[in-house]
């Protein structure tokens, strides 16, 4: 609600009036005419009530400007103003509504007479009660008042709290394990009290006379979590997405199922693919430690399963995220991590073969669900964990496998690779160059991929491990990794699914982890910060024994010490200060990445906190516009390798039979009124709509203010709402013309405004915006190589058309040019959050296919 009136100091202006005609509504809605409310009068100061008609004579003679939030009127006590915003466009919920959706849990259980079980009249809880009876019951109790039953509905312990969840069946089996992660006491081990390995046999309990076990794997059954996919008749359909509405192109891929990885399994299978609602499933794993940033050396790892049935935008929603088992630490399990997979292995194994029997709600029928694993996705050591191929020393590459090219670092005691550039084109310059390598031209072609039979024939020849970590079997495993010339330790438990060895691609690597940690050493090596630099003494050393770089090696000093001559990549103190200095002034969107300022110290030159997203904003974002003007030309191409309102042509016509030699401008003060009277000359005929006829009068006089639009994914704010914020929301951009050409405009937004067509109360929401002037060099610049767009900020044009659609609005956001300095910024494209450019069929090219699928 507009409080701007609050301020106007003259109490007979009509806005001032307006707005305690407004107050007055607010405070009494719902209450009795005749009650008393605190006045907020300047005499009163909410400190006296009043009755209705009181409070108006004296708020007529002034309001306390303090009191903005009206807290003793019925307004609440939040302290976000996001009040002031508007919402455009506002989505539907994608859930029907929850009685709907219990419902559909009933059916799908119990099926469609589960209300009416006979077991509902058995009257109260038993030990025996059945399943229907035991969820109605559940059921009414949710729809209790909770204010009027607290005591009875709150649990007052820990234990209460975990059976009342318990009754919501999700269940979670505690699987017993050997504490040297040899197996599971879990079938056949069941009845055990030690391990079953001869070379360990730890015990099963902490103590003889205890039922405490040593170590436990908290595992999730996944078949009731897939069954429930289908409970909710939405996500059921959605479910069939990516066979029934998904558009297929072959030159983009926007979701799996355009993967090569896809379709390569629907040949191979094409039973499973026959059915759209069989389940494809991607697992990730990583360790973390939950004690937070302690001392204590603890690593646990959660195991989590994603359907890649649904829409690209709801498949990696944590929504639909399964937690699969929780793999207990102490220690990583490291190569002995398919003992815990050995629950999820079988299962997959059964939803494979013959699956599971759902309800699916959307087509009111049960069917077998089956479902099959395509990937894993992890970062690189535990790739190699989950793969079997270890991921160090000479043949760590994953895909070179035996033709990895690597050499060890006498100086350095590490290997490093040096093979990369046989995968670029074989007409590619880089494969000529000698200097800037390792001193010799690349011919030769990217490795063979080797497919997953070829992978399975090499598993079949290696000795396979006894897993466990006891002390024998420690030993055991170093001799075997001496004789061992290939770098497979294990086959993974993997390939006992009968699908495994024919995916494609069967282990990803997370870009996350890549990019984080190619960001730290890159920032790490151009600050020369100690820890993190690549550019060592060592390393100097070992280009000079390779014959590399001699402009790098080690040049002599005074006496025996050495100096190291300064690379191209090389940056002075103030370079440096500067570098920190940009960082800590950059202000990004609400939602674009964290803030980024609070992680730079900049006396200090340390830039330390940041978020594994913030690192990827980093590197694409803010690294190449930080170095730009710092670094070299070479150098600093290398890193970065790494509205318009339309018009009736008959009246522009009209103007332009008459030679007119300012078309344009007597359009822009003519048209409104030449458009009122041609619409009602059509109207007085008739011919003429509601729609076109409020146009034409035009929109109430009274407009609405906000502080805040969101709209197509993008979150607006006026700029005066940014004084007291670290974020930037005021950016805006949008296509328009001048001089007869197509062109991009980019501005701030002073203030968002909603008018209103009294006639069929249609409203509209436009920005009232600064542009910057653009009309030559001294105003917009772009280098072209690098695609960096900057803009000078110390002119403004078009200040006679200020307004543009908010529907057409893009946002942007502007950094510091550290290049050209002063007024100039960089213009930075912001996309637009929870908004995906993927099409879609619409339902009139679907045909319904009431075939029954054979099972």
């Amino acid at each position: 609600m507009d409080r701007s009136w609050m301020s106007i100091k003259n109490y007979l202006d009509p806005k001032y009036l307006d707005g305690v005609d407004e107050f007055i509504k607010f405070a009494f809605l719902g209450k009795d005419p005749n009650c008393k409310l605190p006045c907020p009068c300047k005499v009163c100061n909410n400190f006296e009530d009043q009755t209705k008609e009181v409070m108006t004579n004296h708020l007529c003679r002034g309001i306390v400007d303090s009191y903005t939030r009206w807290i003793f009127h019925g307004e609440g006590f939040e302290s976000d103003d996001e009040n002031d915003d508007i919402e455009i466009n506002d989505n539907d919920s994608d859930f029907d509504s929850m009685e709907e959706l219990l419902n559909d849990v009933g059916v799908a259980n119990f099926g469609e007479s589960w209300r009416h079980s006979p077991e509902l009249d058995t009257g109260a809880c038993t030990e025996k009660e059945g399943e229907p009876s035991r969820f109605l019951r559940l059921l009414s109790e949710a729809e209790k008042s909770l204010y009027r039953a607290v005591k009875t509905l709150i649990p007052s312990s820990y234990y209460e709290a975990k059976n009342f969840i318990r009754e919501l069946g999700l269940k979670c089996e505690k699987i017993h394990a050997c504490e040297n992660d040899c197996a599971l006491f879990w079938n056949e081990n069941k009845g055990l009290d030690h391990c079953p390995n001869e070379k360990c046999k730890a015990p099963r309990y902490k103590s003889p006379n205890s039922k405490i076990p040593r170590k436990v794997l908290r595992y999730f059954s996944l078949k009731p979590r897939l069954q429930r996919l289908f409970v909710n008749e939405e996500i059921a359909r959605d479910m069939r997405w990516h066979k029934e509405r998904r558009v297929d192109n072959e030159n983009m891929m926007r979701h799996p199922a355009d993967s090569l990885v896809w379709k390569n399994f629907d040949r191979n299978h094409k039973s499973f693919a026959e059915n759209p609602r069989n389940v494809r499933l991607g697992l990730a794993s990583d360790g973390f430690n939950p004690i937070g940033t302690m001392s204590n050396s603890y690593s646990i790892w959660p195991v989590i399963l994603v359907p890649y049935n649904l829409l690209p935008w709801k498949c990696l929603k944590d929504p639909f995220f399964f937690l699969s088992m929780i793999i207990p630490g102490p220690k990583a399990p490291r190569n002995d991590i398919d003992i815990f997979f050995r629950p999820l292995v079988d299962e997959l194994k059964e939803l494979f073969a013959t699956g599971v029997e759902t309800y699916d709600a959307f087509r009111e029928e049960k069917f077998m669900l089956r479902a099959a694993l395509l990937w894993t996705i992890n970062d690189f050591p535990a790739y190699g964990y989950l793969s079997g191929w270890s991921t160090k020393e000479y043949k760590a590459c994953p895909v070179c496998l035996d033709e990895t090219t690597s050499l060890y670092l006498n100086n350095g005691h590490k290997c490093c690779y040096m093979g990369h550039r046989r995968f670029l084109p074989i007409d590619h310059k880089w494969r000529q160059e000698k200097k800037q390598f390792n001193g010799e031209r690349e011919h030769r072609q990217p490795p063979r991929t080797l497919s997953g039979e070829e992978v399975l024939q090499q598993l079949l020849r290696i000795e396979q491990v006894e897993f466990g970590k006891a002390p024998d079997l420690l030993q055991q495993k170093k001799r075997k990794c001496v004789q061992n010339s290939s770098n497979w330790k294990k086959m993974s438990i993997f390939f006992e699914l009968p699908y495994w060895s024919t995916n494609k691609i069967r282990h990803n690597l997370d870009i996350m982890h890549i990019v984080k940690n190619v960001c730290e050493s890159l920032v790490g090596t151009l600050m020369n910060i100690l820890s993190r630099t690549k550019d060592t003494w060592q390393a100097r050393k070992d280009l000079k024994e390779m014959g590399l770089r001699e402009e790098l090696h080690l040049q002599p000093g005074g006496g025996a010490s050495k100096v190291m001559p300064p690379a191209c990549y090389t940056l002075s103190r103030l370079e440096k200060k500067n570098f920190y200095q940009f960082l800590s002034t950059i202000n990004f969107p609400d939602g674009f990445a964290s803030n980024i300022p609070r992680c730079v110290k900049t006396k200090e030159c340390q830039l330390l906190g940041m978020k594994s997203h913030d690192y990827y904003v980093f590197i694409q974002r803010l690294l190449p516009l930080a170095t730009r003007g710092m670094l070299s030309k070479d150098s600093f191409d290398r890193i970065c390798n790494y509205f318009y309102y339309y018009k009736f042509r008959e009246h522009r016509q009209i103007l332009e039979k008459q030679n007119l030699s300012s078309v344009q401008q007597r359009l822009d003060s003519e048209f409104p009124k030449w458009f009122e009277e041609r619409v009602m000359y059509t109207h007085a005929r008739g011919e003429c709509t509601d729609e076109l006829l409020s146009l034409a009068r035009g929109p109430d006089f009274r407009v609405n203010t906000f502080a805040g639009c969101n709209v197509n994914g993008f979150r607006f704010h006026i700029k005066a709402r940014e004084r007291e914020r670290k974020t930037q929301n005021s950016g805006v951009m949008v296509k328009g013309e001048h001089a007869d050409k197509e062109t991009y405009f980019y501005g701030i937004i002073t203030d968002i405004v909603e008018v209103e067509y009294s006639f069929t109360q249609n409203r509209v929401v436009v920005f009232k915006c600064d542009w910057w002037d653009l009309r030559n060099n001294s105003g917009i610049k772009v280098d072209k190589q690098s695609n960096i767009t900057s803009i000078n900020m110390s002119k403004t044009w078009y200040s006679d058309q200020p307004f543009i659609l908010a529907s057409q609005a893009e946002q942007v956001f502007y950094l510091q040019d550290t290049k050209l300095g002063g007024n100039w910024h960089v213009v930075e494209l912001v996309s637009p959050r929870s908004s995906y450019d993927v099409p879609e069929k619409h339902e009139d090219d679907l045909v319904d296919n009431e075939e029954a699928y054979q099972e």
